[in-house]
């Protein structure tokens, strides 16, 4: 499920980008690859499923890029209503 909402949410920031011609700011880009990263460690948490400490790591680790998108998102959103 973690896998598909981070690659959903980079496909539709590409589509942003290409299709409607809206470049992304500095934050934006930042969003970006904090997004990439939750999506690589979701597939490292499916990969080592079997695994019980590495899969915790994994467990941990997406809870702290959550936190990561939602402090990136606070300041976009803040930036956006000045």
């Amino acid at each position: 499920m973690y896998i598909a909402i981070g690659l959903g949410l980079l496909g539709v920031a590409l589509v942003y980008q290409y299709v409607f011609d809206e470049m992304p700011c500095v934050m934006c880009i930042q969003l970006r690859l904090w997004v990439w990263l939750f999506t690589i460690v979701a597939i490292l948490g499916l990969v080592t499923i079997d695994r019980r400490v590495l899969n915790a790591i994994a467990h941990v680790s997406i809870v702290l890029v959550a936190i990561g998108i939602a402090e990136r998102s606070y300041k976009i959103f803040g930036t956006e209503r000045g």
